[in-house]
Parts: C-alpha cells; structure tokens; sequence
C-alpha cells in the first residue's frame, strides 16, 4: 500500500510501477505526474488517480497488452477523448473493475463510446462518470447551433449491472429512463445533467433507492412532483442548486421511509409550492442550507417528529 493523497509531491520515482507486491497507489490530490511504469503493474489492484490527462496512446499500448491484470479500482482517470480502438481495449482488458472513476469530453459520438463501454463492466459496484463536453465555452455558435451538432451523449444502459449500487453522473445525458438503471441501485447522484423532463417519475421506479441527490441544475424544469407509491426505499433526498425550481409535489404514500429532506440553493421555490411535506409522517430533519430567511412560513405542513435546521 502506498498512500500519497494530499501530499505536496509532485513526482514518483520511475519505478513505482515495479513494485512486485504493490496492491494500492493513490495519489488523489496531488500534483504527481503519472509515471509510465503504473501503467504496466502487474500487481496493482487499486488505483486512485488525481484527475490529471492520460495519454490515450499510452492506455492502449500498456492496457492492450495484458498489464494491470487484476485492477478492482480505477478512480479519477481523465482520457480527454476514447475512440472505439481504445474502448475495445478497455472491454477486453479491465474485465474485473468493481470501482470506477472517469471523466472525459464528448462531441459526436465521443460520449457514447464510454456509455458502450461502461454497459460491459458487469462486476462494477460503484461508478462515477463526468462528461465534460467539448468547446463548451467557445463563443463562435449559439447554444441552439451546438445542440444540433452534438448532442449530449445517451445515458450507458446499466440494466445488466446488477452488482451496481452506487451511481454518481455529472454532466449533460439524454433523459433518464428507470429501464436505463439498475434496479439494484441505492444511491445515485446526478449533477449538471440539465434534464428537461422531471427525472422523479423515472427514478421513482427504483425500489431500492435509499439516497437520491439531485445537484446543480440536474433539472432545469419548473415542476417536480412524486406521485403515490414512489421511492418505497429513500431515505435521505438532497436538492440542490435546482435554480428554476418553483413547485415542488409530494404525493401521499411517496417516499414512506425518507429520514432526511435537504433543500439547498433553490432561490424560486417559495415554501407554499411545496405540497404534501405533511405527508412524510416519517422525516426527522428538514435541512434548508442559504435558502431565504424565513423560508419556513408555517409549522402546520411539518411533520410534528421533523426538526428544521436552517444554514446560512
């Protein structure tokens, strides 16, 4: 085991990767420039990157020709762009990864490629995919025009994972469809995803789920409403930084277990558009973090068991 994370270096010896009993490396937060050598272990079975650009190049050479044979943990690896040569290496070489940390550019068809990739890693248990897209902040096109030309990637159909529990997505995906994710799931995280159509009837669907966090503009609707018998399972909910959010519908017998309701950041949702929160006869702490003093307007609508912790 070599643990280096929120370490000040900056370099590795050369030979690290040669290491005949090193299992773990991590250099998360860290300045460290990868060396070759981890590339070409045969030993390592967790690796936990610090977000720096890896050589695609260097992923096929090494990957493709049999080295990193029992890796279980591949965290913050960053491959600006994988193409379909690199996917098919990836497929037939890192077989056995149960944690996986990625982040890459899609334009085109870029984003895909990971999407069919990721489909094939059946003993994953946890996955955090961020697709940062292309150009983004290139003025020279609208908005509209750059939609036309690349749309966001299809969200990886997960329905054969079923050891996946644990699913974080940060960055623009086509809408999510229940059929998409892993009825074994119980946690997922979606950020940045700018879905048009409220994802709640979807992921509702997930009898599972114990933990949903909707972060910065994962929605960009105006409505969100769970109907009767969704979320059997959830426990904690966090929405955050959901800034065109103005109603919000909570239907009786939704979410019959939810301990936890977290409502951060979400500057146009008034507290009389929220409905039904007396139903969650369950919930033990509303937690209202830089919503607007006073939010809370009246008791009546809280749970008598719920305390409500306000943070500015």
């Amino acid at each position: 085991y070599l643990g280096l994370r929120s370490t000040v270096l900056d370099s590795l010896p050369d030979s690290v990767g040669d290491l005949p009993q090193l299992e773990t490396l991590d250099i998360k937060n860290t300045n460290i420039v990868h060396p070759v050598s981890i590339w070409k272990s045969k030993s390592l079975k967790h690796l936990y990157l610090n977000g720096f650009p890896v050589d695609p190049l260097i992923l096929k050479r090494y990957i493709g020709s049999g080295f990193l044979p029992n890796l279980r943990t591949l965290s913050g690896l960053y491959v600006s762009s994988i193409d379909d040569n690199l996917v098919n290496v990836l497929i037939t070489s890192l077989t056995n990864l149960t944690k996986l940390g990625i982040k890459s550019q899609w334009s085109g068809n870029r984003g895909n490629n990971i999407a069919g990739w990721v489909s094939r890693l059946t003993n994953l248990q946890s996955l955090k995919l961020v697709m940062i897209e292309k150009d983004k902040e290139s003025n020279t096109k609208t908005d509209k025009e750059k939609d036309k030309e690349s749309p966001p990637p299809s969200l990886p159909s997960l329905p054969e994972l079923r050891n996946l529990f644990d699913l974080y997505l940060l960055g623009r995906f086509q809408k999510a469809e229940a059929n998409q994710l892993p009825s074994c799931l119980k946690f997922l995280t979606l950020s940045k995803s700018e879905f048009l159509d409220d994802p709640m009837h979807n992921v509702g669907q997930l009898l599972q789920l114990r933990t949903l966090r909707l972060l910065s503009d994962s929605y960009v609707g105006k409505e969100m409403s769970c109907s009767d018998g969704a979320f059997p399972s959830l426990r904690v909910l966090k929405l955050w930084k959901l800034t065109k959010l103005t109603k919000l519908t909570l239907k009786k017998g939704c979410m019959p277990k939810l301990k936890e309701l977290e409502i951060r950041k979400c500057p146009n949702l008034p507290f009389d558009e929220i409905h039904g929160l007396e139903h969650l006869e369950s919930l033990e702490e509303l937690i209202l973090t830089n919503m607007p003093e006073g939010f809370v307007r009246s008791s009546e609508k809280i749970p008598k068991a719920c305390q409500v912790i306000e943070v500015q």
